[in-house]
């Protein structure tokens, strides 16, 4: 999960203007995130969980015990061990305050946390294209 992360941030701070017309932000949330900086981070984090959710997707290995759950009051992503065993992952970034928040919902007990640093660079989202 972290090397997917890393590979996903790195990618989408090079380019976040190309997240629309790769179906990782709806042209209203890119639009959001232009107008509004304080907007962008949030969609930022869609534009990425969308995007390792889409390489999981993509791969014959991983689609096979990685599930992406997503949405209020769930865990971004889960995996059912071979014993049996559920471990469900946030994507989020790796500032403490914000880290401490996902461990607060309420399924936030033994929840593991990916993180990422944001890059300066796509808050406010550049102008789309």
């Amino acid at each position: 999960m972290e090397e997917l992360t890393a590979a996903a941030n790195r990618d989408l701070g090079d380019n976040i203007s190309s997240a629309v017309e790769r179906k990782l932000l709806t042209r209203a949330e890119y639009a959001a995130g232009e107008r509004r900086s304080y907007l962008a981070p949030m969609f930022y984090g869609t534009a990425l969980e969308r995007h390792v959710a889409a390489a999981i997707e993509h791969s014959p290995v991983l689609s096979q015990s990685l599930v992406h759950l997503g949405g209020p009051n769930e865990a971004d992503f889960t995996i059912t061990m071979p014993d049996g065993t559920r471990v469900e992952f946030d994507v989020t970034t790796d500032n403490p305050r914000t880290q401490a928040q996902h461990r607060a919902r309420p399924y936030g007990p033994g929840l593991e946390l990916i993180g990422y640093r944001r890059p300066d660079s796509v808050v406010p989202f550049p102008p789309s294209p």
